[in-house]
């Protein structure tokens, strides 16, 4: 996915390889020393490089051991997660926000916790609706990204 800001990719779905990607170019596509971990992930695939350097900076998580499912559909509770862990990665600033004024708080799944905290901090959404199990849309991703590089 390319990110357009004139609309043009504009609520698409992004997938989890997707979100590997924009990160691993938001950190300047470094040079990967190891090998993608996951059996789902084609060594060849456009985003496999992208994956194994997520993977090894801890940006990343599999959806069990040895999958990453990098054709699923990604969430925003993910995009978040994923979003904190690269800002500790890239030894950024991560604040913390108090969820308790927005709206859907109570279903951010434990796991995301910190990384919706970080998200409300550091405004990487918009809005008073977290939407922790919806799907992110391009759009989410879009915003996201462009505050996270401003850390």
């Amino acid at each position: 996915l390319t990110f357009i800001n004139d609309g043009t990719c504009s609520n698409v779905v992004v997938t989890r390889a997707d979100a590997a990607a924009l990160l691993y170019q938001l950190a300047g596509s470094p040079t990967v020393s190891s090998a993608v971990s996951f059996a789902d992930v084609d060594a060849n695939a456009s985003y496999a490089k992208a994956v194994a350097w997520a993977k090894s900076k801890g940006i990343v998580n599999g959806t069990s051991a040895d999958a990453f499912a990098p054709d699923d559909a990604l969430s925003r509770e993910q995009l978040f997660a994923m979003a904190y862990r690269y800002a500790k990665a890239m030894d950024k600033r991560t604040p913390s926000a108090d969820l308790s004024a927005y709206n859907n708080a109570s279903s951010v799944s434990g796991w995301a916790k910190d990384g919706v905290q970080f998200a409300a901090a550091a405004k990487l959404f918009t809005g008073a609706s977290i939407a922790p199990q919806t799907l992110a849309t391009s759009d989410d991703v879009d915003t996201a990204l462009t505050q996270l590089g401003r850390l």
